[in-house]
């Protein structure tokens, strides 16, 4: 049966990837990643799939059948139409037998049309054996590695004084929000729109404003940076993103400062996760120096452009 090219998946597709992803994962047998992360019901980085029927002009799936099975499956990322993130697995029982490799032939051959001369970023479990053998057949080199980690919540110690405030924001403070991305991140106004205008859409995420607590503020305009928060409906579990101190205040100490601050307002007890890039390695160091621990990590492989060159084929 010949592969489907889509835009977009349906629910049914999202259903079907779902749980081939779900087959995939129970198959990989994970050893720990670091010293101190038990092996024991390890957490794999969950799988992210876009809305049912939502169609974006940078990414596309390529996706397998035998009859009405879903057996392999690939997405393709391009956000900058520069590098493609690629992502996909195949059932255990049908590997080795050509079906991803088939799929990654037919990407590269729709990338090329849609994007021009792009490189593909794997996006690779490493512990996987069948992974592993891939990225060495294929001469890939790591990039870089996502980590999952997470802290759990201790009781607030509520006779220490804070030095950094969080003051919570609204669709009223957008454009200050836009503002302090931008320079925490040297991001670009567009991209920064589209984050942030997603961000205080969504019901559960509130946004903050860093600020020195008042005994510590030179002046009334003095502004550290910004995160958001999503912290679910049972309060047990709370997502960190976009945390970002201002260039003039890095290295000072507020970082770690600012995440006191956000453990005080949160309930003991509650798990609080954030995925940070080893290439940032400050930021990796600051969390780990809070106590964050690695629950997961994605690692990310680059293409070697002589393989490419000479045509080699991709493993099965």
């Amino acid at each position: 049966m010949p592969y489907i090219l889509c835009n977009s998946l349906d629910e049914l597709q999202c259903r079907q990837v779902t749980a081939l992803h779900t087959i995939c994962s129970e198959a990989v047998q994970i050893n720990s990643y670091a010293e101190n992360v038990s092996s024991e019901n390890p957490v794999v980085l969950s799988l992210v799939l876009p809305e049912p029927d939502a169609e974006d002009e940078d990414v596309f799936f390529l996706l397998f059948y035998m009859e009405k099975t879903l057996i392999s499956f690939l997405s393709v990322f391009c956000p900058d139409w520069k590098t493609a993130e690629v992502s996909g697995f195949t059932h255990p029982l049908y590997r080795k037998k050509g079906h991803f490799s088939r799929l990654l032939r037919n990407a590269r051959r729709e990338a090329e049309i849609r994007f021009g001369n792009i490189s593909f970023l794997y996006q690779c479990l490493s512990c996987d054996p069948d992974t592993i053998s891939f990225c060495k057949y294929r001469n890939l080199k790591l990039s870089y590695s996502e980590c999952m980690m997470a802290v759990e919540i201790p009781a607030a110690d509520m006779s220490a004084a804070l030095s950094v405030q969080l003051s919570s924001s609204s669709h009223d403070n957008r454009e200050q929000l836009i503002s302090l991305h931008m320079q925490a991140f040297d991001a670009d106004r567009s991209f920064t729109e589209s984050y942030i205008d997603t961000i205080l859409e969504d019901a559960d995420t509130v946004s903050y404003v860093l600020s020195p607590a008042p005994s510590y503020q030179k002046s009334q305009e003095e502004t550290l940076g910004l995160l958001h928060l999503t912290l679910d409906k049972s309060g047990r579990t709370a997502y960190l993103m976009g945390f970002g101190i201002l260039p003039r205040f890095r290295r000072k100490g507020y970082g770690k400062k600012a995440l006191s601050a956000l453990f005080q307002i949160l309930p003991p007890g509650c798990l609080l996760l954030l995925q940070v890039s080893t290439s940032n390695l400050p930021a990796f160091h600051l969390y780990k120096s809070c106590g964050f621990l690695i629950q997961s990590k994605l690692d990310y492989y680059q293409e070697n452009p002589r393989f490419i060159s000479q045509g080699r084929k991709e493993p099965s």
